[in-house]
């Protein structure tokens, strides 16, 4: 939960900030360049390890230290896209 709140908020944070003059592309949003905080001091690796099935935390030992960082804009997509779509896109491409 902790971790869908800072995201959440870098989010907001990003969408906070002054819009460069971007072209509109269909089903994409733009987000700004900007700062934001990422990570925390207070991440229990192994017990995220744990509820996810893993043996060990190493994976989550990037989510320290707290820091900050800067991103320039990009587009992402409006809404999420299923892996059967994107397979379904992939197939036929190729």
């Amino acid at each position: 939960m902790k971790k869908a709140c800072i995201c959440l908020t870098a989010a907001l944070l990003l969408f906070s900030c002054s819009r460069e003059k971007a072209p509109r592309v269909e089903g994409m949003v733009y987000i700004p360049a900007g700062q934001f905080v990422m990570g925390s001091e207070d991440v229990d690796t192994g017990g995220l390890a744990r509820e996810f099935g893993l043996r060990r935390g190493r994976f989550y030992e990037d989510e320290r230290p707290v820091r900050r960082v800067s991103l320039k804009g990009f587009y992402i997509d409006e809404f999420e896209v299923t892996t059967a779509r994107y397979k379904a896109v992939v197939d036929a491409a190729f």
